[in-house]
């Protein structure tokens, strides 16, 4: 699977990027503001499946940033997983997410 890394600070140029994305490909968005929002969005409803960073953002524009793309991927019929405290995992609908957790001795 491609991984795709968008560290643009111009929106528009990161948009444009997504329009070579492959299907079933992996975007990582760095986040820097509300405007990755869209970003995030048209990566997952180009088929792309999107890890959100948001480590560079305070935590209520994070929250926010968070929000705005759930509602978005919710809308899609997508899926969220919670990665950590500062990355999500965004995916469309056709794809699948297991998270393996070791077993205890």
């Amino acid at each position: 699977m491609p991984l795709q890394q968008l560290q643009s600070s111009d929106v528009t140029h990161r948009l444009g990027q997504l329009h070579g994305l492959a299907t079933g490909g992996l975007v990582l968005v760095q986040a820097r503001g509300l405007d990755d929002a869209d970003v995030a969005i048209t990566a997952v409803r180009h088929n792309g499946t999107v890890v959100l960073q948001c480590e560079h953002l305070e935590p209520r524009l994070a929250q926010r940033l968070i929000d705005m793309v759930s509602g978005g991927v919710c809308a899609m019929d997508g899926k969220i997983h919670h990665i950590s405290s500062q990355a999500v995992l965004f995916l469309p609908a056709a794809a699948t997410f297991d998270r393996v957790r070791p077993q205890a001795d």
